[in-house]
């Protein structure tokens, strides 16, 4: 019952483990208790001083465990402010809220002294309840919270949470209001004033305010929110007047054929890997990233015509077979002449543009993209105008072609409402497509 009777009287005691002795002070905790007579009473007054001694003893191992890996703090430091909150002011267990505030205290001097005042200020803060740092929270976020996201994306996010837990530092400071006086700043000058790139409603809404809220949603889920706080990340993002001129600056604007002539004439000759790129989207509307995954067995027959066999795309709607425009023919042989090298046969699994690297998250088509845009830049086309502005060229030749929605979506591979049994036939698709494949004119363009 940890009682023992002496002379003077009862006392309560509790042997301190030996891991923990050090930084208790002491091999074991005595109390003399009021309690005379019988040992019940005594037992009765010792039961919540012992179980404050045995909360002490936890609170050592969780602070000797803090000290030895210092990125656990702010699980500790949250902790203990829990059982802050629940501990009584005054009453018979008032002590219990000492021993916290002690073990605090001498937690809050040993990060001093190991890691330096501000990290022992945070901390301070944390445990009492008084600032929340933001950053520690991200940290432990970033790590465990983001595995199930592409790595793109989750670099997105934590890239652009990153600029808010910079601007905000503290929990408290998150405010309805600080949060469209800041959404302004950012549509005003961007990130870095000093660099200023201000940001649209349509980034900050489909791109950059996602990290921000998956962040301050997993606080909200640790309990770090108050029930009666307003959320912040709802309706700080002024709505557009919905203007014709707003609907037509948005999204990427079309390059016409002539300017996709323009283009494609100025790419280096020495660059025969953006050449390539861009005289398949030219005559077949694929996107870059489709493009960049042929591999040799994507070239297909299908009822005697020859196609780009597409299987791995963005959408479920992009898989699908195109025609081979009869000008990618000597192209498309001299792919697969470069593939075979000395082999029989070309290689099946190679791919059909060789030389494209992989970047960090495993897009062939980074850098190739990368040297169009800085091509077309040179040339002085709008930012609008992008590489995927000449699969809209295509869709608009398509389209005043005379050629069907559906069949133009068939085509390039968007959305088709009007298919209900999954992927078409590579064999009813062909010969229906080659006729519109054909119609794609760009004026003096040679491939040779």
């Amino acid at each position: 019952m940890n009682v023992e009777k002496r002379v003077d009287g009862w006392y309560a005691y509790l042997s301190v483990p030996s891991d923990v002795r050090e930084q208790i002070g002491k091999s074991k905790f005595l109390k003399k208790l009021s309690a005379t007579g019988a040992k019940g009473k005594a037992s009765q007054e010792a039961s919540p001083i012992v179980t404050g001694w045995r909360r002490e003893i936890a609170l050592a191992r969780s602070s000797v465990k803090q000290a030895e890996h210092p990125e656990s703090s702010i699980d500790l430091a949250l902790r203990l402010r829990n059982l802050l909150e629940l501990s009584p002011d005054e009453g018979d267990n008032h002590h219990e809220r000492e021993v916290l505030q002690d073990e605090i205290d001498r937690i809050v001097e040993k990060i001093r002294v190991t890691q330096g005042i501000k990290a022992s200020s945070d901390f301070h803060h944390t445990a009492y309840g008084l600032k929340t740092p933001l950053q520690p929270l991200y940290d432990k976020w970033a790590k465990s919270k983001l595995n199930n996201y592409s790595p793109k994306t989750a670099d997105s996010y934590k890239r652009d949470a990153q600029v808010f837990v910079n601007k905000f530092v503290h929990l408290e400071a998150v405010t309805r209001n600080a949060m469209k006086e800041w959404i302004s700043f950012l549509m005003d000058y961007g990130v870095d004033p000093k660099n200023v790139k201000p940001m649209t409603r349509t980034t900050l809404e489909d791109r950059f305010m996602c990290g921000v809220r998956h962040l301050y949603n997993y606080i909200d889920s640790i309990g770090l929110v108050g029930e009666n706080v307003v959320n912040p990340m709802v309706g700080v993002i002024p709505k557009a007047e919905k203007t014709k001129v707003n609907l037509s600056n948005k999204g990427w604007i079309p390059l016409d054929p002539k300017e996709v002539s323009r283009i494609f004439k100025a790419i280096p000759e020495d660059d025969k890997q953006l050449a390539t790129v861009t005289a398949i989207a030219m005559f077949t509307g694929m996107r870059i990233n489709e493009i960049c995954s042929l591999k040799v067995a994507h070239i297909i027959d299908a009822e005697g015509i020859r196609c780009f066999d597409i299987v791995d795309s963005k959408t479920n709607a992009g898989i699908r077979v195109v025609p081979v425009h009869p000008l990618l023919d000597a192209l498309v042989d001299r792919l697969l002449k470069e593939a075979q090298g000395d082999a029989e046969q070309p290689p099946k699994d190679a791919y059909l543009i060789e030389g494209l690297q992989n970047n960090k998250y495993s897009n062939r088509s980074d850098a190739v993209s990368k040297r169009f845009g800085r091509l077309k830049k040179e040339m002085g086309f709008e930012a609008k105008k992008v590489f995927h502005s000449i699969r809209k060229c295509v869709v608009t030749q398509l389209d005043r072609a005379g050629y069907r929605e559906t069949s133009i979506a068939n085509l390039v591979g968007h959305d088709n409402p009007n298919m209900t049994t999954g992927r078409y036939s590579a064999g009813i698709d062909a010969p229906v497509m080659l006729p519109m494949i054909k119609s794609l004119k760009y004026p003096d363009v040679d491939l040779k």
